[in-house]
C-alpha cells in the first residue's frame, strides 16, 4: 500500500513538471500607439509575449489562414510571407528560415503566437516595458519606439494637445494640462473653472453651465439666470438684463371727468405675440400681455387699441 502511494505521488509530480507554465501579468499591447484589445489576454512563455494569432497579424495589415490538418499559420503582408507551425521553434519568411524563442501553442481553443518574432518579421519595431509589462509596436520599422515608456496624450484647456510619456503627466497638471478634454464652465456668480468633460453634467446638476450665464428681470418681479445665448429669446417675451418696473399710467382729467384729447399717458404699453394693437391697460391686452415701450411696439408695426390706447 505504502509502495502504491509512493508511485501514485511520483507520477503526479512528473505531470506537473510537464506543464507548462504562464507568467501571470497583466500584459498591455499597443500598436502605433493604440491599444491592442485581445481576444484571449497575453501571457509570458520562455521569456516571450504570446498573443492571438488573428488579433496580431489582422491589427498589422496581415491576412491569415489556419490549415486545421497541419496546424500551420500563414499570414501574408504585401510582398511578406511568414509561416509558422503549432510545436515547432521555426518561423519561415519568404523561404528564409528563422529560429524562435518560444513556439505557437493552441490554448484553450486559441492560436498563441510570440508577437516580437511575427511583428518584427512583418517589418514592425518592438519595445518591451518590464516595469510596466507593456509591448510597444510601431508597425514602421522605419520609424521606430526610442524608448520604453508608453505614452500618454495631454489636453490644454485652449485645446492643444501634446503626447508625453507617462512619467511626466503629474508635471504637466501642475502647470495646467489634462488627461482628458477639459471644459470652461460658469457659475452665476461670475466666477469659471476648467473642469474634466467627464465631469462636466455632476457640475450642471450644481449650477454650473457650459457658457456665461445673464441674470434676467420680469416686469412683475421675477428673475431667472439665462444662457448667454437664449437672451435675446427671453427679451422677446418680456424680460430684461436689469431690473424694470413698467411706470404708472397717468391720466390728466378734464371736467366731467372724461379724459381730455391733451391727457398725458406714459410710454409703457402692453403687447401680446400675435397681437396687432398695443394697450395702456393690461386687461385690455389679454391672458399674455407683456410690458414694453410705446417706441418698441410701434417699431414692430402695432397700432394703437381703439379702446384704451385713443
Amino acid at each position: 500500500m505504502k509502495k502504491r502511494s509512493i508511485s501514485i505521488l511520483i507520477i503526479l509530480t512528473m505531470l506537473i513538471a510537464f506543464v507548462p507554465v504562464h507568467a501571470e501579468r497583466n500584459i498591455s499591447i499597443y500598436v502605433d500607439g493604440t491599444e491592442l484589445k485581445c481576444d484571449s489576454p497575453a501571457f509570458i512563455e520562455n521569456g516571450s509575449t504570446m498573443v492571438p494569432m488573428r488579433n496580431i497579424f489582422e491589427r498589422l495589415n496581415a491576412t491569415v489562414d489556419w490549415n486545421c490538418d497541419t496546424k500551420t499559420i500563414t499570414a501574408q503582408k504585401q510582398d511578406i510571407k511568414i509561416t509558422l507551425q503549432i510545436g515547432s521553434q521555426t518561423l519561415v519568411r519568404n523561404e528564409k528560415s528563422e529560429s524562435l524563442d518560444a513556439v505557437p501553442v493552441i490554448v484553450n481553443d486559441t492560436t498563441f503566437v510570440p508577437i516580437r518574432a511575427v511583428s518584427q518579421a512583418l517589418d514592425a519595431s518592438v519595445t518591451w516595458n518590464d516595469a510596466t509589462s507593456t509591448v510597444n509596436i510601431s508597425s514602421d520599422s522605419s520609424n521606430p519606439i526610442n524608448n520604453d515608456e508608453l505614452t500618454v496624450t495631454m489636453y490644454a484647456p485652449d485645446g492643444r494637445t501634446i503626447s508625453i510619456p507617462q512619467s511626466e503627466i503629474e508635471a504637466y497638471k501642475n502647470v495646467g494640462w489634462y488627461t482628458e478634454p477639459v471644459v470652461l464652465m460658469y457659475a452665476a456668480d461670475g466666477r469659471t473653472r476648467y473642469t474634466l468633460q467627464s465631469e462636466v453634467e455632476a457640475y450642471k446638476g450644481v449650477g454650473w453651465y457650459t457658457e456665461p450665464v445673464v441674470l434676467m428681470y420680469a416686469a412683475d418681479g421675477r428673475t431667472r439666470y439665462t444662457l448667454q445665448s437664449e437672451v435675446e429669446a427671453y427679451k422677446g417675451v418680456g424680460w430684461y438684463t436689469e431690473p424694470y418696473t413698467p411706470p404708472k399710467t397717468n391720466y390728466s382729467s378734464g371736467s366731467g371727468g372724461s379724459s381730455s384729447s391733451g391727457s398725458t399717458r406714459g410710454s409703457t404699453v402692453y403687447v401680446t405675440p400675435s397681437g396687432k394693437r398695443y394697450h395702456y391697460s393690461a386687461s385690455c391686452a389679454g391672458k399674455n400681455a407683456r410690458a414694453t415701450t410705446l417706441s418698441s411696439a410701434q417699431a414692430s408695426g402695432k397700432t394703437a387699441c381703439a379702446k384704451c390706447a385713443r
